[in-house]
């Protein structure tokens, strides 16, 4: 199994908990918050393990950095977690 596989897991189960706690604000945000901290630990995990991926800076460029430069919900994905990283949480409004 590789180091990355259990977070991924971890972010289904983040995502179904917002998805469930819509309705009751402070675990929805707590949900979504974790979701989007865990995301992005996938990532370093994935970066810190490149060595065992075939390819991995052809693919991680055109696949990840290129793709979602230009993305608008990865963009937000980013800011969002740096604002819950420096600033503090998200807004919560439906």
């Amino acid at each position: 199994m590789t180091p990355w596989r259990k977070r991924l897991g971890d972010l289904r189960q983040l995502i179904e908990e917002a998805e469930h706690t819509y309705f009751e604000p402070d675990l929805f945000r707590l949900s979504v918050n974790n979701a989007i901290q865990t995301a992005r630990t996938i990532t370093f995990i994935i970066q810190k393990n490149k060595a065992k991926i075939d390819n991995f800076d052809s693919w991680y460029k055109k696949s990840v950095l290129d793709r979602f430069s230009t993305d608008r919900i990865m963009n937000w994905l980013k800011e969002s977690r740096n604002q819950i990283e420096k600033e503090g949480d998200l807004d919560v409004n439906s």
